[in-house]
């Protein structure tokens, strides 16, 4: 008796584990026939290749999880697909900066201002001199004798004091206003430092906002690329479960020249389905006792695990040939 184990495995996860496909090889008395029971997992009748009555040869399918591996494959385009999005660079915040200086104010100057003012000052007191002056003479005049001085001469040295008067209150108006336009130097100037004070505030402000947004960004770098490094080392755990669920999907191939015998419907576990399938075959087509072959071709490698675990999907194969 020839025992050989093929492989099965279970497309999604977590599902528990199917019974291995295997192959039981024994003489059919007066036929010279060998009978295999093949036992296989499918998720769905259609993975099955072959029907009763079949004539099958070396190599032809016999069953194949096209669906499951379509699916399995689409989730690893996917989540490549998202590795490679989740690698693209995250633009790294620019440095804030630095504030234009702003300079400083030239030093006040109120020479012509001053100035001014003295002149204007000089002149008011000329003016008023010259309108005492002319005072005191016309109180000089009219000491004397009314026949002496002839009337027109008073009012002669009247209109002159008016004239000298006049002058008078005209250089305390030139004077109060070289002195207020001093005044509004000052204020302006007063002003100017104020506004300057206002400006060095702002930019003192701006910096210190400017800074401070700049961390922030820093910080969200920074959460974003442990963010990324996380997502990229859960996307590859991802793809390597998938991966090994692809490379546990095999394609189940005949491995002699044959007649399906009789298929067996065994049951159904979630989405697994059972089936046994029964080959006869030539005696002359099976392979020599000392050189066994699997009675399975499978274009994927075959992983071979323990069949009792419930959460990896199985691959076990194993050959015991009767001397």
């Amino acid at each position: 008796m020839v025992t050989i184990a093929g492989c099965t495995a279970q497309a999604q996860t977590p599902t528990p584990s199917p019974t291995p496909t295997t192959a039981t090889e024994t003489d059919t008395p007066g036929q010279g026939k060998k009978r295999f029971k093949l036992t296989l997992t499918l998720s769905e009748p259609a993975d099955l290749k072959v029907r009763e009555g079949d004539a099958i040869s070396t190599g032809q399918l016999l069953s194949d999880r096209v669906k499951d591996r379509e699916r399995l494959e689409a989730q690893k385009r996917a989540i490549e697909f998202q590795i490679q999005r989740l690698k693209l660079p995250i633009i790294k915040p620019l440095s804030p900066r630095e504030a234009v200086p702003i300079p400083d104010l030239p030093a006040p100057s109120y020479l012509q201002e001053e100035a001014e003012v003295d002149r204007q000052s000089v002149e008011a007191e000329i003016a008023a001199k010259n309108r005492d002056n002319q005072q005191r003479m016309i109180d000089a005049i009219q000491t004397l004798d009314a026949d002496s001085v002839p009337p027109s001469t008073i009012e002669h040295e009247r209109s002159k004091f008016a004239e000298r008067d006049r002058e008078f209150q005209k250089q305390i108006s030139e004077q109060a206003l070289a002195k207020g336009k001093l005044d509004k130097a000052k204020e302006k100037f007063s002003y100017e430092q104020y506004r300057h004070s206002v400006e060095l505030s702002k930019r003192d402000l701006d910096s210190s906002r400017n800074n401070l947004e700049y961390q922030r960004q820093l910080q969200e770098f920074d959460k974003q690329t442990r963010d990324r490094a996380f997502q990229i080392s859960e996307a590859t755990t991802k793809l390597q479960s998938v991966e090994t669920q692809l490379s546990a999907l095999s394609i189940i191939r005949s491995p002699y020249n044959g007649t399906i015998k009789k298929i067996k419907w065994l049951g159904q576990s979630d989405r697994l389905i059972t089936v046994e399938l029964v080959m006869l075959t030539d005696r002359s087509t099976g392979p020599g006792p000392t050189t066994p072959k699997s009675p399975f071709s499978t274009d994927r490698p075959i992983i071979k695990q323990s069949p009792t675990s419930s959460t990896k999907n199985t691959t076990d194969t194993t050959d015991t040939s009767k001397q």
